[in-house]
């Protein structure tokens, strides 16, 4: 049994035992802790919280910190950062056992946990705005062994800020590696030869890569690199080129799997000035230190830290001992753990002294700087006892095994050790530093993983998440703040009845600071109003703003005065006697918590009369709460509209006892810093709070997930329920907000989201939205009757018109901000998405009225069109075209007949409406022609026609009818005679043009890998090339007489190209026959069977100028496409001897 005692053996209380489950309470007798002078902050979580308000409602329940101080305690337990990713919580919410969970918490801001074979890892540290915790879930690779955090390696791209990368292994060495984490399914999978070894950790080295470790100490490191835009991994065994006791060491070591050489730890040792990369390995009580440069690696020193610590950590326990040199050898010391530390290592160290009965545990912390040393007997450790000392059990020994250290800023001062119950804090080289001892006592907590950022210790709380440790600074005894000395007029003697007793409010002191002298002053005036004295009310007014040498401070008061009075104590309730100031009045009177918020309602009118007469309302500015900066005004109204949903609810509340006494329990619950009077109840607390009544909406939600896991009976019933506070409350704040909204026009365009549209996961935007999804995937398909489901349709109808509505007034205050840039671009989006959704949604339910009216409201034209459409409406359709003429409602129209194809109605939409479709269908040409036809526009319709045509590129046949449809168009038109046989001889050219390529052969067509039913439109130079080429085998006198024919559709500008290709015909036809073989005796015998001269027989014959397609006999014969006949002295006579005959033919006119 693990016990401890102080150094006067003085009894402790126990401790809670560190395998309790989340569903067990009890506790283990006879085990604790207790150091002299230490302080104990039990951590746990009960329903009054006294330190940090935080929601897990995912992990068991919501719970908050509490702390215990015996003591002065100087160290305090907080939550860090943001909410667990909702995965997170869910994955840790559905274990039965927390045993086996360990949670990594790395330096560079991630986190990870293994599960399942998945490794969820997420960002806990933002920086900048951003403060979403995403959660990737990277797949593990398959392994016949067990899976860890260890084999986890995540390493942010210091090149690439936006890059995270992660590696990870299994036991056997299966590698697999993200480049980036975002991208879950870029992986790259390799497997390592461990030679029978296992894999027992992944290190980063940040700029180099991965270093994995084996159980037995070997190293691989792991170098990614990318080769033709692909991640490739290469990796290499560490061997010490130190020599042959190195490796003799080396094969030692790894012959042996005992735990007593087991590998333990490896740290990262950074980078020297020197460029030497540094790796700490702890193999058993081994300390190994290894150099890795410039391609090669040394291991420094071998150093066993029992040996060497052996005497010095004795020396400072049992120095004064009489016994001390026998008594040194028969010590029992255990390495627990090192951690990486400004210029070398940390070491925890147990020891034990086996003679002693009860046989006790001492800590101590050793550092050794051995960054810098090359020989292990170099090393001088600075040790440090911890005060702490344990009364152990050898059946406890495990147990204390389990201490780990964490020491996390760079100087090195204050260490904490830990387990999974308790955290000890020390100081560095301070043995006389009075212990901090902090327990996590609460059933089901523990401690699941430890770590650091920014030189804050974090530690993974079951129950908590993410907490770090504070020290508390406590202010000198004798020093008294000023503002605890000084009084004011407090907020709650705002009157406006003038039967209440008069405060004066020169018997009272401005608290310190100027913001406070401006604060009472204004309460004071507005005092001195509501009891009808004038004239010092405007003394006052005028005093303060001379005196306000800030801007801002008018704005603080203003708001500050307007939130004291919506947060009003009733002083007539004598339950609230002992919560009001002796000296101060307040503005509600009556005992009923409804007449209560019409009281401070009407107080806030006052207000806002008073700031108005007073001449302060045109000199509001901007207030600044928190991160962000509200117009004055906006905020004013916002308090009001909180005070109006607060009266909805009361209303509700009697509607809805049972649920909203259970949400309220729960609002109660969650804020926890506010204790409750004795006499007053939980309802009276928070209806006194109206500045904070939207916190019921998330709770109701809460409320009403929980009772829908636990039970299906009256889910109706409660859904409803639910919908009908939302709409309460919501409906009541957007009614003041537009009634009133000259009211409170502001003039800054400034953005400004409501309280009703915020965003997050606690926002009522997103709160609402999930209410109306809960109401059709729950209460929807569950409704007993037609009359049930009405109701419902009724609430997401309203629901819808909420969510819409708010959406509406942030788009129409983001288009006059210039600032809003890519927010507006953003918000019309979403807008946009839940236009199509929750309007959609009732369209698809056959709710034609309710989709009309919201659809018509919002201006949701594409359903509008839908509804009418389904409903076979068209007198419907035609009042929206007309209705929203000016909106361009017919554009939309006429473009979902388009994509939807119903070009029939499209083409047939009444006289009335032709001049909106012309110019639709202007740049709609496909369509266009034949709304001109049908509007007899015969001209226009070939035009268009002819413009289709010479844009068609990819199929023939589409541009033959075209062009067969333009000229009829134009044969029925009654243009100019001339005009038309001009376009008439454009349109048969290119009709010339497309036979031509019609009748090419199909064997040609076939061989060029084309569809003889489906060409795609080829140019004439192409046709040229098909007719004249080798591939036309079987080419004759008509191929080459239709290429000479195709030169008519060539433009003779480029004269250079238009001559070249024209011999280059002729010299394909003189290519078609074997010259060689003709007898130069009779010439012209020879030639008449020739390609070449049958061409030019069948030109002359057909009355075309021989001269215009026949090129001069030189050019032929110099051009380089005759090949082989350009040197063939035969050929070269007979076609010159051809060419004279041609010129005598030609210059007696006979054929």
């Amino acid at each position: 049994m693990l016990s401890a005692t102080p150094l006067n053996q003085s009894k402790y209380s126990a401790l809670s035992s560190p395998q309790q489950s989340a569903s067990t309470s009890r506790r283990r007798s006879g085990a604790g802790f207790r150091p002299s002078s230490a302080r104990r902050t039990s951590i746990g979580f009960t329903s009054l919280n006294t330190s940090v308000n935080v929601n897990r409602s995912s992990l068991l329940k919501s719970s908050f910190i509490q702390e215990e101080n015996y003591g002065a305690s100087d160290s305090r337990v907080e939550v860090f950062g943001e909410p667990l990713p909702v995965i997170i919580t869910e994955k840790l919410s559905a274990l039965d056992s927390y045993d086996n969970l360990t949670v990594k918490i790395d330096a560079s801001g991630w986190a990870w946990i293994v599960q399942a074979r998945h490794v969820y890892i997420w960002k806990y540290a933002h920086q900048g705005t951003t403060r979403v915790s995403v959660c990737r879930d990277l797949r593990l690779p398959p392994t016949g062994g067990g899976q860890n955090v260890d084999l986890v390696a995540v390493m942010p791209n210091v090149s690439e800020p936006l890059v995270t990368s992660a590696l990870v292994s299994t036991v056997d060495g299966v590698i697999r590696y993200w480049y980036s984490v975002v991208n879950e399914n870029a992986i790259v999978e390799m497997t390592i030869d461990l030679h029978g070894e296992e894999c027992c950790s992944v290190t980063p080295l940040q700029e180099l890569g991965f270093l994995l470790a084996t159980v037995s100490g070997q190293l691989y490191l792991l170098l990614p690199s990318v080769a033709n835009s692909q991640s490739v991994i290469s990796y290499h065994l560490l061997k010490s080129s130190k020599g042959m006791l190195a490796a003799v060491s080396s094969l030692l070591f790894r012959s042996s799997h005992s735990n007593l050489s087991k590998t333990r730890q490896v740290l990262d040792g950074g980078v020297t000035k020197q460029d030497t990369r540094l790796v700490y390995l702890l193999r058993g009580d081994t300390l190994v230190k290894w150099e890795i440069r410039d391609g090669s690696e040394n291991i420094v020193f071998e150093c066993d830290l029992v040996k060497l610590l052996r005497k010095c950590v004795a020396d400072e326990i049992w120095g004064n001992d009489t016994n001390f040199e026998l008594l040194i050898h028969n010590l029992e010391l255990r390495v627990l753990d090192i951690q990486m530390i400004s210029g070398g290592v940390a070491v925890l160290l147990s020891v034990t002294n086996p003679d002693d009965n009860p046989v006790i545990t001492y800590f101590s912390l050793i550092t050794l700087d051995s960054d810098d040393v090359e020989q292990e007997t170099d090393l001088n450790p600075v040790v440090t006892v911890i005060k702490f000392k344990l009364n152990i059990q050898q059946s406890d020994v495990e147990r204390c095994e389990k201490f780990k250290l964490l020491i996390p800023d760079e100087e090195k001062t204050i260490a904490y050790i830990y387990e999974h119950s308790l955290v000890i804090t020390a100081e560095v080289g301070n043995p006389n530093w009075p212990l901090d001892i902090i327990e996590f006592s609460c059933p089901g907590d523990g401690i699941q993983g430890a770590g650091f950022y920014t030189s804050q210790p974090l530690f993974f709380s079951i129950l908590q998440g993410l907490v770090t440790i504070r020290p508390i600074h406590k202010p000198d005894n004798n020093i008294t703040s000023s503002e605890e000395q000084s009084s004011m007029l407090d907020s709650k003697s705002m009157l406006h009845s003038v039967d209440l007793p008069l405060i004066h409010p020169t018997s009272t002191s401005a608290p310190a600071g100027a913001g406070g002298v401006v604060n009472t002053k204004l309460k004071t005036a507005f005092l001195y109003i509501c009891r009808n004295r004038p004239d010092e009310a405007g003394k006052l007014i005028s005093e303060l703003v001379q005196s306000c040498s800030v801007s801002g401070d008018i704005d603080d008061a203003v708001y500050s005065v307007s939130r004291d009075l919506i947060n009003d104590y009733p002083a007539s309730d004598p339950r609230w006697a002992e919560s009001i100031p002796t000296d101060g009045s307040s503005s509600v009177n009556s005992l009923i918590l409804l007449h209560q918020l019409e009281d401070k309602q009407r107080a806030h009118d006052h207000y806002i009369s008073f700031l108005r007469t007073a001449d302060l309302w045109d000199r509001l500015g901007v207030v600044h709460i928190g991160e962000r900066s509200i117009p004055t005004k906006y905020i004013l109204c916002e308090n009001v509209e909180k005070l109006n949903a607060a009266i909805s609810l009361r209303n509700s509340h009697t509607r809805f006892t049972e649920l909203v006494d259970r949400a309220i329990d729960c609002v109660m619950d969650v804020r926890q810093h506010e204790d409750i009077p004795l006499g007053l109840t939980k309802q009276d607390m928070f209806y006194k709070q109206i500045s904070s009544v939207d916190e019921i909406l998330e709770q109701l939600v809460y409320l009403e997930e929980t009772i829908l896991t636990q039970s299906s009976q009256d889910t109706v019933k409660l859904i409803t329920s639910v919908n009908s506070v939302f709409e309460g409350m919501l409906n009541a704040a957007l009614e003041y907000r537009q009634s009133q909204k000259h009211s409170y026009r502001d003039r800054a365009k400034k953005l400004y989201t409501p309280w009703t549209d915020s965003e997050g996961p606690s926002g009522i935007r997103q709160l609402t939205l999930k209410q109306h999804q809960t109401t059709v995937d729950r209460a929807l398909p569950e409704a007993p009757d037609a009359h049930s489901k009405s109701v419902l349709y009724d609430q997401l109808y309203t629901l819808a018109n909420i969510i819409l509505a708010g959406y509406d007034s942030q788009i129409q205050t983001l288009r006059h901000v210039q600032t809003a840039g890519e927010s507006y671009s953003e918000i019309e989006q979403r807008f946009a998405l839940e236009k199509d959704r929750l309007i959609g949604g009732l369209l698809d339910c056959g709710q034609y009225e309710r989709c009309a009216s919201l659809a018509e409201k919002y201006h949701h034209y594409t359903t509008l069109i839908k509804l009418c459409e389904e409903t076979d409406n068209p007198d419907r359709l035609q009042r929206y075209v007309v209705q929203f003429s000016a909106q361009g409602f017919s554009d939309y129209l006429f473009k979902w007949y388009l994509d939807k194809g119903k070009r029939g109605k499209l083409l047939s939409m009444p006289k009335c409406h032709q001049n909106e479709l012309s110019e639709f269908l202007h740049s709609h040409d496909e369509l266009k022609w034949l709304h001109e036809i049908s509007s007899h526009q015969y001209i226009q319709a070939q035009e268009t026609l002819r413009e289709l045509a010479g844009q068609e590129k990819e199929h023939l046949a589409r541009k033959k009818n075209l062009l067969s449809l333009s000229k009829l168009s134009l044969l029925v038109s009654d243009g100019n005679d001339e005009i038309m046989d001009s376009r008439l001889n454009d349109i048969d050219k290119e009709l010339e043009l497309i036979f031509h390529q019609e009748t090419l052969p199909e064997q040609l067509i076939t061989d060029m890998n084309m569809d003889v039913n489906d060409m795609p439109v080829l140019s004439p130079e192409a046709l040229v090339q098909y007719y004249i080429s080798d591939e036309n085998v079987d080419s004759n006198v008509y191929d080459f007489l239709k290429a000479l024919d195709l030169l008519l559709h060539i433009d003779e500008m480029d004269t250079a190209f238009y001559n070249n290709l024209k011999i280059q015909i002729w010299c394909k036809s003189l290519l078609k026959n074997r010259w060689s073989n003709f007898q130069v005796s009779e010439p012209m015998n020879s030639l008449k069977n020739t390609v070449f001269f049958q061409i030019v027989q069948h030109i002359y014959q057909r009355g075309d100028d021989i001269k215009k397609f026949l090129p001069p006999v030189d050019e032929i014969l110099v051009s380089d496409h005759l090949g082989v006949l350009q040197n063939n002295v035969t050929f070269q006579y007979l076609i010159k001897a051809g060419y004279e005959e041609i010129d005598r033919l030609l210059g007696r006119g006979d054929p």
